[in-house]
């Protein structure tokens, strides 16, 4: 485990200077060559400075062996259990409102940042701030785009000028095997919301055909064994993208997708996917 960021910094600061140095509300010591860990005697009172954090120097690398641990405690070992450390550190202090406490906690509204933070596709990018007028989606030769009436005119007369377009689709498309569509207001007869579906690769699903006289024990051949990958991952694109009712029996079939039984393919879970699939659709 590494340092935290102020540990380290003071570590930075003093690993060439052997001897005892103020930090925080506490005390460090640097020792060279050390073969066991430290502690506050007989400079300062174990009791008060009873929270040790220790922290060693092999190879260039920086190790925090412990952090905060209790002298005060029985059988507290000051092994380094390893040969010498090259720099020995450490530091003692007398509670545990102390550096580690200002390393903030993971509080909701953290975790809220930190989730807006990594899946903001924005983020550190030249877009953050600005109004997007334009999307662009490519997948091999499937391309969607949408995006203000201005921006789609320059797009497409970029493209066809470059390009040969072999089928183009308005409002009503399929992209990578999904339905994408604009639904029409029927009293306003403006567009009212975006359907995605993908009926057309569920209709495509069929179930794993056993032959007669195998047994449910029995595990499957190659090409039983391929038959029931290949449906696993057709259902795998489904659920992960619109049919997000399956994902449970889904999770069941998949556990088995290494090696699986003739029961497997039979299984009331594998036929629910199906079922599922086809009935949302």
């Amino acid at each position: 485990m590494n340092p935290p960021t102020l540990l380290r910094k003071f570590l930075e600061s003093v690993e060439h200077k052997s001897g005892w140095y103020p930090f925080e509300n506490g005390h460090a010591q640097v020792a060279y060559r050390a073969k066991a860990l430290r502690t506050p005697d007989p400079y300062y009172d174990r009791k008060k400075f009873h929270l040790r954090t220790s922290i060693v120097k092999r190879q260039g690398v920086w190790r925090l062996l412990e952090m905060n641990h209790d002298l005060n405690k029985e059988n507290v070992s000051n092994s380094l259990e390893e040969e010498e450390a090259q720099v020995l550190a450490s530091v003692f202090l007398p509670s545990e409102r102390t550096y580690l406490a200002t390393t903030p906690q993971l509080t909701p509204e953290i975790v809220e940042e930190l989730l807006e933070h990594f899946m903001d596709p924005e983020n550190g990018s030249n877009a953050k701030g600005r109004k997007p007028i334009g999307v662009c989606c490519l997948h091999v030769d499937d391309l969607f785009i949408t995006g203000t009436p201005e921006f789609l005119e320059r797009f497409n007369k970029v493209v066809k000028s470059q390009f040969k377009i072999g089928h183009e689709d308005v409002n009503d498309l399929m992209f990578t095997g999904q339905g994408v569509k604009w639904i029409m207001d029927e009293k306003t007869k403006k567009k009212s919301h975006i359907t995605v579906e993908q009926s057309l690769c569920v209709s495509e699903l069929t179930e794993v055909v056993v032959p007669k006289g195998l047994k449910d024990e029995d595990k499957c051949g190659k090409d039983l064994h391929t038959a029931y990958r290949s449906l696993l991952g057709s259902i795998n694109w489904l659920q992960s993208r619109t049919q997000f009712q399956s994902c449970y029996q889904f999770s069941s079939c998949a556990s088995a997708a290494a090696s699986p039984t003739i029961g497997d393919c039979k299984a009331p879970e594998s036929n629910e996917c199906l079922k599922r699939c086809h009935v949302e659709c």
